[in-house]
């Protein structure tokens, strides 16, 4: 078989999925490798089935180290092509291929599904964690940054004027944030109107 030097994480994670099918549910190996008109005892096969339709587990896992399968979609696919080849030449609803077959279809089924509902979760959570906008620029000063309570009272007003495709509720809730932290500072002050800290230090007047 075919395998890439490195594997993926896509290739990774879909050679897991593949194992996962080949244990769980093709349990007397029938869409392990492709099929042999002669050593299966199926002559008419490819008279039934197109070789470029044909399709079996250990030909998803060339197609996955070597990239022509690489997400979930094509995956999918390929699973479907077993199931839908296997039926097209197993018609007799008591053959016991065919039988097998439905089987592996009905099992395999939520196997796909936890997966395709995981990988739809970490998208999500990567979308997350991205900024709501990566052109926004803001220059913030911190209370921690600040030398006094006069300092601090400029908190957040120094932004960039390159944000005009800021949201309106983005703006109202900074807005708000910003009449917080001022009426915070004036409690502060009128609880100890001679505090230290009222006032930028001076070196001369404070004898330092």
């Amino acid at each position: 078989r075919k395998t890439s030097v490195i594997e993926t994480g896509t290739q990774k994670t879909l050679l897991k999925l593949l194992k996962q099918v080949q244990k769980k549910c093709d349990l007397y190996g029938f869409f392990s490798r492709p099929v042999n008109p002669v050593q299966d005892e199926c002559p008419d096969y490819f008279d039934v089935v197109s070789k470029e339709e044909a399709m079996d587990l250990g030909t998803m896992e060339t197609m996955i180290h070597d990239g022509s399968v690489n997400n979930l979609e094509q995956f999918e696919a390929c699973i479907n092509r077993i199931i839908t080849c296997s039926r097209k030449y197993n018609e007799a609803e008591d053959n016991f291929v065919r039988i097998q077959t439905e089987k592996f279809a009905e099992k395999v089924k939520p196997i796909l599904k936890v997966h395709r509902e995981s990988s739809a979760n970490s998208n999500e959570d990567e979308d997350r964690k991205k900024p709501a906008n990566s052109t926004m620029r803001k220059k913030r000063v911190s209370l921690g940054e600040a030398t006094h309570f006069g300092d601090a009272e400029t908190f957040g007003d120094d932004n960039d004027n390159d944000n005009d495709d800021e949201s309106q509720d983005e703006t109202e809730k900074r807005s708000h944030h910003m009449s917080l932290l001022h009426e915070l500072l004036e409690d502060i002050v009128k609880s100890d109107p001679n505090s230290i800290f009222t006032q930028p230090v001076d070196p001369v007047e404070d004898d330092c």
